[in-house]
């Protein structure tokens, strides 16, 4: 699965993982500094709210350029749709040109 975010944009496309699992992203080869955090929706259109733990905190990942980011199933076990922001939703953090992240995903 790809989530593409574009030039001058945070916040990737529509990644729909139905009954999958996301489990890890592959960074692109090119990455403008930032912590990914996420968006999550029950349906393709949205509303996409801010995900958070259980204690408030937002689900975050530090990434880099070429890098694999691996999560745990049940951080994501609960997501059918995700949108993927370079940034966080205080500091987003444009991109300078088109990113795309691969999205790993499983079958529990």
């Amino acid at each position: 699965m790809i989530a593409t975010i574009a030039e001058t944009e945070s916040l990737s496309s529509v990644v729909a993982l139905d009954n999958l699992v996301m489990v890890a992203i592959q960074m692109p080869d090119e990455w403008d500094a930032a912590t990914l955090t996420f968006q999550a929706s029950t349906d393709e259109q949205g509303p996409f709210t801010d995900m958070v733990n259980a204690s408030g905190a937002a689900m975050e990942a530090q990434a880099a350029a070429s890098q694999w980011v691996a999560f745990l199933p049940t951080d994501f076990c609960s997501v059918r749709y995700l949108k993927i922001r370079s940034g966080t939703a205080a500091a987003a953090i444009a991109q300078s040109a088109n990113r795309v992240l691969r999205v790993v995903a499983i079958t529990v």
